[in-house]
């Protein structure tokens, strides 16, 4: 369970040491009985403990430990770019960072949290935690994904509600290229114009949001991510910009029963 107090992003003790690779989830108990682990300077037993790596100190028999921080980045995608850290012609999202903000071990671990086409705009979370990335794109997990679309062709009100009523049940998706034919979860549709609609989904497979409207016989001409989960598009940054997670927004993203730490 993740808390916020004094506006920081706080988590389990255990979960700290296992992610530095301190102790393991059997040993951490046994750790913490049979050697000085202080907080803050204050010796702790309790594998439950709630802290933060960025902001509280962290001692083991009196020697300071170096804790990892996991990076949680929001960007604003500019189109044109891709979400690969290798390109011999085409800018990527990493050519909009700072690389004076990252020491080498982050930028290697850095990875954008699922992908949007080179074309697509908007949302985009780069982090150094793979596990925060699983919980985020498995779609187990039912975390939404909100598109902001402009069509090709224009829709009269009875093809709206058709497009609404089909994405609502499932359509079934053609395979393109190599990846596989498949029949979307439930999607969600709101028309703002004949030609431009809020699309949302729980899955993220590929060119699904393109795929899907072509099965309608229609054409995406423009897109933009416009939120993930409890997280929206931050209107204040322009196309390539970005700026670290909130520590709220970190745990109303993770929920309860989900650990991470941020930097």
């Amino acid at each position: 369970m993740n808390e916020i107090k004094d506006n920081v992003f706080l988590e389990r003790l255990d979960k700290i040491l296992v992610r530095n690779k301190i102790s393991t989830f059997r040993r951490v108990r046994r750790l913490l009985q049979t050697h000085c682990l202080e907080v803050n300077g204050q010796q702790i037993f309790d594998t439950g403990f709630m802290a933060s790596p960025e902001h509280d100190t962290f001692t083991l028999d009196k020697k300071p430990l170096d804790l990892f921080c996991e990076k949680y980045i929001v960007m604003n995608k500019r189109a044109g770019t891709l979400c690969t850290k290798k390109s011999e012609s085409i800018p990527t999202v990493y050519d909009d960072l700072n690389k004076n903000e990252f020491n080498e071990e982050e930028f290697q671990k850095l990875h954008s949290v699922g992908r949007l086409d080179m074309d697509t705009e908007g949302l985009l979370i780069l982090t150094t935690n793979g596990d925060f990335s699983y919980r985020l794109t498995d779609p187990k997990f039912h975390v939404n994904k909100t598109y902001f679309v402009e069509l090709k062709n224009e829709c009269n009100e009875e093809k709206q509600m058709e497009y609404k009523n089909n994405f609502q049940k499932g359509i079934f998706i053609p395979q393109e290229k190599n990846e596989s034919a498949f029949v979307s979860k439930p999607a969600f549709l709101e028309w703002k114009t004949k030609n431009s609609c809020l699309l949302t989904i729980s899955e993220g497979k590929f060119h699904q949001v393109k795929r899907m409207f072509c099965a309608q016989k229609n054409t995406v001409t423009y897109l933009k991510r416009v939120s993930t989960g409890t997280l929206e598009l931050d209107k204040n940054l322009f196309p390539g910009e970005y700026r670290n997670l909130t520590d709220a927004e970190l745990l109303n993203l993770t929920g309860e029963n989900f650990n991470a730490t941020r930097a």
